[in-house]
């Protein structure tokens, strides 16, 4: 698959997510996490009362919340001088989407160097309307943990 870019006219409004070219990146398989609905549009409610366009440091879209250093300071609304921490991943369980199930944590190089682990980042982006990893998941077996230390190619 190729990603191009398209440049369109008027300023640049943050919408949703951006990839972020990244050489290491981490992922690691957390426990399942469910949240309601309900409770993921809060979740996401917060996040955007804190989004990097106006801020913040998180970047809402409909498939979870991207953690940045700070708020996206370049011309014109990019991302400037801040850096991509990672990324709490859902997935909205059909057909009822009636939950949302956390399937995915990612964390980049500088995630890593800010100290965040995978479980730290995803506490921090439930607890944004209190809740709490541990709290939301319904008694599950757990998933196998599993690690990938770095991606040899970038996004793009």
């Amino acid at each position: 698959m190729t990603a191009h870019t398209v440049q369109l006219p008027g300023s640049a409004q943050h919408r949703s997510f951006r990839l972020t070219p990244a050489r290491e990146m981490r992922t690691e398989q957390l426990p399942d996490v469910v949240l309601r609905a309900d409770e993921a549009r809060e979740v996401l409610a917060v996040a955007r009362a804190q989004d990097v366009s106006s801020g913040g440091c998180y970047s809402p879209g409909p498939s979870g919340i991207q953690l940045w250093s700070g708020p996206w300071n370049g011309l014109g609304g990019r991302v400037g001088s801040a850096q991509h921490l990672g990324s709490v991943d859902w997935s909205w369980d059909a057909p009822s989407e009636g939950f949302v199930t956390v399937f995915r944590v990612l964390l980049t190089a500088h995630g890593v160097q800010a100290g965040l682990t995978p479980q730290s980042l995803q506490d921090r982006v439930l607890g944004l309307a209190g809740h709490q990893s541990d709290q939301a998941a319904p008694a599950r077996l757990p998933l196998p943990r599993l690690t990938t230390e770095a991606l040899d190619t970038p996004v793009t």
